[in-house]
């Protein structure tokens, strides 16, 4: 795993900064219309189903057509280029790996090989994804060409992940499972840093972070509407994205030493729920809102649409 560097200074808040709700107000609207192609004709897959355990409504909910829900789309990233997309599925009938090295101009397709909950890239060929089985049991499955080929299932146990079936746990990296949220309240973001550091993002809005692998949970800070979120592997900067009623998208509020800016982006877009979701390699800032595929250099943007879109329907 990437070590961290800079960590006290995004993941230690102090008291101040940990009780304050930052509500954003977009600063910029910018073009976000993927210009040309899709992936239909590539696809295996149709509508992304609803995964097994998905979460009910959000006590902290953005506009009517979206909410915060656990994701069911996740992204990885490496380098400029390269980036994969899963569509979760679920436990019996998995979704879609797409893949792209030309940083989103073209695409690949593939059927994931279980429901995914979690996927972690290391080049344009090599991957691993965490999620359920068909008995929605929690498995590992690794691919060297581009998801075209799967090798697994096999224990998850040395991985972070959600839980199938399980919207309120993780499983940690020495493959204990835990509640990151307080209460009842469910994991719509895992963000791991390495083997004993992530963020979890809770539909409360609250971000929580352990450094302990698991043991121990604190808070950073709260936002509300909080749909997904992304830290650079040096956990120099990471990014929000949720939703504002006077943004017709996304928001992407970047985040640095340790506090949200005061102003967000706004992604013009249609955000589905749970499909919405971002990542960062360490060049490039990645966020996917349903079939839409959106990057940029910095956490601040400018966000721009790739050329093809993840056309699954």
């Amino acid at each position: 795993m990437v070590p961290v560097l800079a960590l006290s200074a995004l993941l230690v808040a102090d008291a101040a900064l940990i009780a304050w709700a930052l509500r954003p107000a977009p600063a910029v609207v910018e073009e976000a219309v993927a210009t040309s192609g899709s992936l239909s004709s590539q696809s295996p897959g149709g509508a992304s189903p609803t995964p097994s355990g998905e979460a009910s409504a959000s006590p902290t909910p953005g506009p009517p057509e979206v909410r915060v829900a656990p994701l069911t789309r996740v992204v990885s990233a490496v380098g400029d280029d390269v980036v994969w997309v899963a569509d979760s599925g679920t436990c019996r009938k998995p979704g879609t790996v797409w893949v792209s090295s030309d940083r989103g101009r073209s695409w690949s397709a593939e059927d994931a090989p279980g429901q995914v909950l979690r996927v972690r890239a290391d080049s344009d060929l090599a991957a691993f994804v965490t999620g359920g089985d068909a008995e929605c049991a929690l498995q590992l499955w690794s691919s060297e060409d581009g998801a075209a080929t799967w090798v697994g299932p096999t224990s998850a146990a040395a991985a972070w992940s959600r839980v199938p079936g399980s919207p309120r746990t993780v499983t940690t990296s020495s493959g204990q499972e835990v509640r990151p949220c307080r209460g009842k309240a469910e994991v719509v973001d895992l963000a791991p840093l390495d083997v004993t550091t992530a963020l979890a993002l809770c539909d409360t809005g609250q971000v929580r972070t352990t450094n302990d692998g698991g043991a121990g949970w604190s808070d950073v800070f709260a936002q509300e509407g909080t749909l997904a979120l992304a830290i650079a592997p040096d956990a120099s900067a990471a990014v929000l994205v949720g939703s504002s009623e006077s943004c017709d998208g996304v928001v992407a509020t970047p985040v640095r030493n340790g506090e949200p800016a005061d102003e967000g982006v706004c992604i013009e877009s249609a955000p589905r729920t749970g499909e919405v979701a971002a990542a960062a390699s360490d060049s490039r800032w990645w966020i996917v809102v349903d079939d839409e595929v959106f990057s940029a250099a910095e956490p601040e943007g400018r966000w721009r649409a790739t050329r093809a879109s993840l056309d699954t329907r």
